[in-house]
């Protein structure tokens, strides 16, 4: 080890001499400094503790106290060395141990308001309590002094975020990713401020680095999910859509991908000025990918009946046959769980479902003359099962309660399918 070389004897002191110039030893005290800085980071705490107390590295001795969890000792030895020679170091080292901030304060004035510690440890202890408010001059004033302080400037700028002041957060973090742009948080960050100053184009750029240096973080391929939605990059939103099924198992957002498929199927124009319709394709292999996972999500059903309905494709044969088949997929999940009359929510997505399906039976008998009065009591089969389960707690509402407006209205609308299913399945048997 280099550091036994200093008390080797072996080599007279006079051949040593001859190339002390050329060499430019460092001193003894700053190898075994480096020897105890590399024993701290290999978790050797207390050997480090040795070598520094040795040569009276005071701040490195109160940092491994603390590591190893001896506080009180810590505090006695910096009141000690207080009491030799106050430094503005050895107040903020007091303030760290006890959490007091008068001891910053002390670190402040001692300096003649010229550290950068001072401050920013001032500012660390406010962010620990959720003063957001306090902890912002505090970091300010430290990056005044020193602006090369890229954790400083994250701080500062989550404390905006917290606090509402989204310019100042911005700020901060585009300080904090030019001083180390492999921060993927600070990328992260930024891009939540960039949304909620309504720039969301600079947000989307902005997670694009975030990705880039943490491709496996799925909660900000989630938040380039939603950012690529708002910005109409809707490849973006598919490649994301994927990741995440690669992240995490049965993956699903039906409301982004309501979104994405409506903006298909009306073809809306993307950030590019492209039709989104050109994504058909792709769309139609996430959602069959998705419901190779989620089987039983009947908004995934009904949204993949959609998609694949659209378009000139969608009138063909084979298309019309697989839109049946999803939708039917769609109705037995919505109605697959007992009870479901007797929520609101769920009474009112049975009713969606099964207008879907029995409309789509319809045009479906239209396709095919000859399956047309199978599909039709098929149809009119399903409306009499749902209206009975509906007219059953419509029932047992009316001798409990008021009746229910929105179940009178869900029944209505059945009742008038029922009636246009029913005449036409005699039309096709009388025919």
């Amino acid at each position: 080890m280099l550091t036994d070389f200093y008390s080797e004897t072996a080599c007279p002191v006079s051949d040593r001499l001859r190339l002390f110039h050329a060499v430019c030893l460092p001193p003894r005290w700053a190898i075994e400094k480096e020897l105890a800085d590399l024993l701290v980071k290999l978790g050797v705490v207390s050997s480090a503790l040795e070598t520094y107390t040795r040569w009276q590295l005071w701040n490195e001795v109160i940092t491994c106290l603390q590591m190893l969890g001896r506080r009180e000792h810590a505090e006695k030895v910096v009141r000690e060395q207080l009491a030799i020679h106050e430094t503005p170091s050895l107040w903020c080292i007091l303030g760290d141990i006890t959490r007091d901030k008068q001891y910053y304060d002390k670190a402040w004035e001692l300096s003649g308001h010229k550290s950068a510690r001072a401050q920013r440890s001032l500012g660390y202890l406010y962010l620990a309590l959720k003063e957001y408010k306090e902890c912002l001059p505090c970091f300010q004033r430290s990056v005044e002094i020193n602006p090369l302080q890229s954790s400083v400037w994250f701080s500062l700028g989550c404390a905006g975020l917290f606090s509402g002041e989204l310019e100042l957060a911005a700020h901060s973090f585009r300080k904090c990713v030019g001083l180390d742009p492999e921060n993927f948080e600070a990328w992260n960050n930024l891009s939540s401020a960039y949304i909620k100053l309504k720039q969301k184009s600079r947000a989307h750029k902005t997670l694009q680095e975030s990705l880039r240096l943490n491709y496996e973080n799925w909660k900000v391929w989630e938040n380039y999910l939603v950012v690529s939605t708002d910005c109409g990059e809707f490849d973006e939103v598919l490649v994301a859509f994927h990741r995440l099924m690669d992240l995490k198992e049965k993956y699903v957002d039906i409301e982004i991908l309501q979104i994405l498929i409506g903006a298909i199927v009306d073809g809306v124009l993307d950030s590019q000025g492209e039709p989104a319709s050109k994504l058909k394709p792709k769309a139609l292999q996430l959602l069959g990918r998705i419901v190779s996972q989620v089987t039983n999500s009947a908004d995934v059903w009904s949204l993949y009946a959609k998609l694949t309905g659209s378009g000139e494709e969608g009138s063909l044969a084979d298309s019309r046959e697989k839109v049946l088949n999803y939708l039917q997929k769609a109705h037995r999940c919505a109605t697959v769980n007992s009870g479901w009359e007797k929520d609101s929510s769920s009474r009112s997505q049975v009713c969606k479902f099964t207008n879907q399906l029995v409309s789509a039976y319809t045009e479906h008998s239209n396709l095919k003359p000859q399956q047309s009065v199978q599909l039709l009591s098929s149809a009119k089969l399903i409306l009499k099962s749902i209206i009975s389960r509906l007219q059953l707690q419509q029932q047992q509402q009316c001798l409990s309660t008021e009746p229910n407006g929105e179940n009178l209205s869900c029944l209505s609308s059945l009742e008038e399918q029922l009636l246009v299913v029913s005449t036409r399945l005699e039309q096709v048997r009388n025919l």
